[in-house]
């Protein structure tokens, strides 16, 4: 009996251990392959991650409690996973074929490796149903990432912007372990569904002492406290701009997609699931926080002239934006969060990959001034630059401007008005950074000593450029069939 439950808890998390098997594969391989071993490891990984994706598809449907209710395996998650898993997929072909001979000089094996353990422990912490396997998932892939970060030794700033994220990560981790101590110490579980069910009925004798009760509620706000940190929201987004900056673009990817849809993935689970009962306490911070980031992430990217400086406070403000969309706690409208979600993610990868191939420009160094004129020689290249920024300004009829009417439907039918407005200028004053950068592009003049020359690209670079750029247009096509299909797994 007990060898049956085992084997049917392996067979709900194969992917993980897919995953975990692909990262062996790939070790080996690389150690043992002379001849370009880091597009090699890329590929196997690539590779393991769409078996691990049809994997997912395979299980099928239904939600299952695994490993003594420490893992949860349900559509959501699945869903989670697959975005995930995905979106990883395009950062190791970002990384290993964009520019690979010009950038990767320096690179090793061990960046894709460490990019799958990282989305390890993704998947894990996006399954996680009690304080350890959340604690587990967190650092697995908090860990790889300080090693990515740091990956460009020549680059001081980079190993900078590792050892910030590493302090402030560790800061977080404490908070973390310090609410999860309180929550244990007060409940006698680290079980989520269970923790939810005594804080409902009061099932603990000393959950009748109103202060034993508030201290369980702090240690609640502790554990929420550290996905924010991972959602980059004010007060705890200081790491951000530095980090953005210092990290090879192929990692700064990274942190802003997939590491962002685990962290609001988790985050929503928490919020509408067992951290509901505690919904009016959170709720006013919630609001706080959101019109915070959503305020001064726009505010402060207007003075930016580096480009990742620039789209780390931008991440700052679509954040708070998506933050907006939860306060109303309707879990009917979770479906536009995610999709605003996906449609972040979609624009960053893409906006990344043009700014990469844009790294063959020998005098760009991720300003903005170093923009001027490109549209000259590169028209393709400004084109696809300027979809991806009209969008993300929201500007009809492309999916950004369909993402955040969604998000201003959930705050009018909530009666929101306060939030409505915030957010509409908070749009606004966004729309005019994205929108300068395309003015730099057409309507500035390039130095004559700085003329770019026309930048070739190879059928991957294109081929991944035109899909995000086509989802961009193309989007108002099928709205209702992909909101039907988050809807079905949110």
């Amino acid at each position: 009996m007990i060898l049956k439950t085992l084997l049917t808890n392996i067979y709900y998390i194969s992917p993980e251990v897919i995953i975990l098997l692909g990262i062996f594969i790939s070790t080996l391989t690389g150690l043992f392959i002379k001849k370009n071993p880091v597009r090699t490891a890329s590929n196997l990984i690539i590779l393991t991650f769409i078996i691990s994706v049809y994997q997912i598809l395979s299980i099928g449907e239904g939600q299952h409690l695994l490993f003594n209710n420490s893992i949860i395996v349900s559509n959501f998650t699945q869903f989670s996973k697959v975005i995930i898993l995905l979106c990883n997929c395009v950062v190791l072909i970002i990384f290993s074929y964009f520019g690979y001979k010009s950038t990767n000089k320096l690179a090793s094996f061990e960046i894709p490796i460490l990019i799958a353990l990282s989305t390890l422990g993704m998947c894990i912490f996006v399954s996680s149903n009690s304080l350890l396997t959340f604690y587990l998932g967190l650092e697995l892939f908090s860990l790889a990432l300080y090693i990515l970060i740091a990956t460009n030794k020549s680059n001081s700033k980079s190993i900078e912007a590792s050892l910030k994220y590493f302090i402030l990560g560790a800061i977080s981790s404490g908070v973390f372990l310090f609410g999860a101590s309180l929550i244990y110490g007060n409940s006698g579980t680290i079980n989520f569904d269970e923790i939810s069910f005594i804080y409902l009925t009061n099932y603990c004798t000393n959950f009748c002492i109103y202060s034993q009760n508030l201290v369980f509620l702090t240690g609640l706000i502790l554990l929420i406290t550290t996905v924010l940190f991972k959602l980059s929201l004010v007060p705890f987004h200081n790491w951000t701009p530095d980090v953005y900056e210092g990290s090879p673009s192929s990692i700064t990817v990274l942190l802003a997609s997939s590491a962002k849809f685990a962290a609001l993935v988790i985050f929503l689970r928490l919020v509408f699931e067992p951290l509901i009962m505690i919904k009016e306490q959170l709720q006013q911070i919630l609001i706080v926080v959101s019109i915070l980031s959503i305020l001064f992430g726009n505010i402060v990217a207007l003075i930016q002239s580096n480009i990742k400086r620039l789209l780390a406070y931008s991440a700052i403000g679509n954040m708070g934006f998506i933050l907006m969309s939860v306060v109303s706690y309707t879990k009917s409208d979770l479906k536009y969060t995610i999709f605003y979600a996906i449609t972040y993610i979609i624009q960053i990868l893409t906006f990344f990959a043009l700014i990469i191939v844009l790294k063959r420009k020998s005098n760009f160094n991720f300003k903005l001034d170093k923009l001027k004129g490109l549209s000259k020689n590169n028209s393709y290249i400004c084109f696809s630059l300027a979809v991806v920024l009209f969008s993300m300004a929201g500007i009809p009829p492309l999916a950004g401007f369909w993402a955040k009417f969604y998000i201003f439907i959930i705050l009018i039918k909530s009666n929101a008005y306060y939030l409505a407005i915030i957010a509409f200028i908070a749009t606004v004053i966004g729309a005019f950074y994205y929108i300068n950068i395309i003015r730099k592009m057409y309507f500035d003049k390039e130095q004559k000593d700085l003329i770019t020359p026309k930048i070739k690209l190879n059928f991957i670079e294109i081929l991944v450029i035109a899909l995000g750029v086509a989802f961009n247009i193309l989007y108002i096509l099928f709205p209702s069939y992909m909101l039907k299909i988050i809807s079905h797994y949110v």
